[in-house]
């Protein structure tokens, strides 16, 4: 299916549920690019936006609860201080609501349910945003201005 058959097909949905532009949508989220629709156009709309919330539930799994998993884990989680950590936990939840909420919209299979939800993660997204990318702008900061005396990880001497 190619981006301009998923726009076309998405343009009578947005319509009739009120959803954010095509554009706005894959600007966001890359719906474009949705391979082979699932039961329905909508169900692979949202499993696709949740790809993208899934990367960041990742990035933020791995730096708040898996630090000892990489040096660069390791590293990063010391730029950040302890109320940095809980405002990231705060973040980090609200990212793990919307995973488990499309988890069970998979269950449900329901075309008004997922146009719902597709409209509330858009929303949502928008508000996290940039707090994500704070905390991305942050990861990089750790290692523009890293210290370390020489190029060899400490984790290996």
């Amino acid at each position: 299916m190619t981006e301009d058959d998923i726009a076309k097909q998405m343009k009578g949905l947005i319509q009739k549920y009120s959803l954010p532009s095509f554009k706005d949508l894959d600007n966001e989220f890359e719906v474009g690019a949705v391979e082979t629709p699932c039961s329905s156009l909508l169900s692979s709309v949202r499993n696709k936006m949740i790809e993208r919330v899934g990367y960041f539930i990742k990035v933020l799994d791995d730096l708040l609860y898996r630090p000892d998993n990489s040096y660069a884990n390791m590293h990063e989680v010391q730029g950040f201080s302890e109320s940095e950590r809980k405002s990231l936990f705060h973040l980090y939840k609200k990212l793990i609501l919307l995973d488990r909420t499309s988890l069970e919209l998979n269950l449900l299979l329901d075309e008004k349910q997922d146009a719902d939800f597709i409209k509330r993660l858009f929303d949502v997204w928008q508000d996290v945003k940039p707090e994500l990318l704070e905390l991305v702008r942050k990861m990089k900061h750790v290692w523009e201005n890293d210290e370390t005396q020489d190029d060899t990880a400490t984790y290996f001497t």
